[in-house]
């Protein structure tokens, strides 16, 4: 029973020395004393600062060292520090640019991690210290948008040319050579959209056509980053509101054309600019109205001719004016389209200028009273001499 638990004993030494060979003669001693980064979070564009400092020792110069690794997620070695086997204390520290270590964040970060590792006789024996503190978070870069060129609003029939620029936010890296994706939105519908490839100015030129690419209203252009391996998802969107064309217009001539009846004649004419050309208002519809104070007494619906005039007639006596008014007002209306804005005409009168008048005015008075004398003397003259030339029955003296 004695022989068998001291064969037990050595059996259980053996095992000892046979799987920790830190208890082999000769295996190097090693602790750990710091292992930091000067931060533990990083965009993909920065330095990533490492320090380490440790105690090496070994009794044979046997092939024994240090080296910190960096790893990603997926356990793969993506950078190696140089190689450390003086004994004693040691410590060092690098500095690493981020974008030559090539990782690749699907979504927006991703994770790396710090190790030491202790070599002796290619035996390789992985120590981390502190992990979750050397669980260093790696973001993807932030973009930004600037425009040049741009206006918010525009007039149908317009065309506009801008230019965006698109680097990283802090550090204001050009965007070069990067896929970005352009759409033009109305109420929730696609009226457009194209993928632009960014030069290497970090620009992309945009020309759209208010007719081609866009609607009357507020359209919403966005500028899209979507799945990029460096770049964070950006939207950057714009509003540009598209108006209606303004219509310009006059009531050319108002003339009265029987004063007997009161019978005015109005002439009047549309048009508008598009692309720099007067285009008449041709062949559109039209309303007049005719106000006497807030009352309506006359709407006639016209139609423009094909250089945009309407020429219409109305008789002050058929539409039962209040005489107590002496003024009328003369109103046109062309309500729009889809793509043409609204115009109203107007223009007030006075109805006695168009109306031969019941009352005498002061010249004609004494234009009659003139006339009236002139009859009254011219009479009474004739009267005078016939009454000269009568002779009385007595004085006639008849001859036989």
């Amino acid at each position: 029973m004695f022989r068998k638990n001291i064969f037990l004993a050595f059996l259980c030494i053996g095992l000892v020395f046979l799987f920790i060979p830190q208890f082999t003669l000769g295996w190097p001693i090693w602790d750990i004393i710091s292992l930091q980064s000067d931060k533990d979070t990083y965009y993909n564009y920065e330095n990533m600062e490492i320090n380490a400092s440790w105690y090496l020792y070994y009794d044979n110069p046997e092939i024994d060292f240090v080296q910190i690794h960096l790893l990603n997620e997926s356990e793969d070695i993506i950078w190696k520090s140089p190689i450390y086997n003086n004994t004693g204390y040691n410590n060092d520290n690098w500095i690493i640019y981020i974008p030559n270590l090539n990782i690749k964040i699907k979504n927006d970060s991703t994770l790396i991690f710090v190790k030491v590792w202790i070599s002796y006789f290619n035996h390789v024996h992985g120590y981390t210290y502190d992990l979750e503190f050397l669980s260093i978070k790696i973001l993807k870069a932030n973009v930004t948008c600037e425009l040049y060129g741009f206006k918010n609003s525009m007039t149908y029939g317009e065309k506009i040319s801008f230019i965006a620029k698109f680097f990283e936010k802090n550090n204001s890296l050009l965007l070069i050579n990067t896929t970005i994706k352009f759409q033009i939105e109305f109420k929730l519908a696609i009226l457009y959209q194209f993928e632009f490839e960014t030069n290497l100015s970090g620009c992309i030129s945009v020309n759209i056509s208010t007719i081609s690419h866009l609607s009357i209203g507020v359209n919403n252009l966005k500028f899209l980053i979507i799945g990029h391996e460096i770049y964070n998802n950006s939207q950057f969107s714009y509003k540009l509101r598209v108006e209606k064309i303004q219509i310009c217009g006059e009531i050319i001539n108002i003339k009265g054309i029987d004063k007997n009846r009161g019978t005015i004649e109005v002439e009047s004419n549309f048009y508008y600019f598009f692309n720099e050309s007067i285009i008449p208002l041709d062949n559109s519809l039209v309303l007049a109205h005719i106000y006497q104070g807030n009352s309506l007494k006359y709407s006639k619906i016209l139609n423009t001719n094909i250089v945009g005039s309407t020429v219409f007639t109305f008789s002050l006596g058929s539409i039962n004016l209040e005489k107590i008014y002496t003024k009328v007002n003369i109103t046109i209306i062309y309500n729009g389209t889809q793509y043409l804005n609204s115009k109203i005409l107007s223009r007030t009168i006075t109805i006695n200028e168009y109306l031969y008048q019941n009352a005498l005015d002061a010249m004609e008075l004494i234009y009659l009273s003139s006339f009236f004398c002139s009859m009254i003397i011219f009479g009474l003259i004739v009267v005078n001499k016939r009454r000269k030339n009568e002779k009385n029955l007595a004085h006639l003296c008849i001859k036989i």
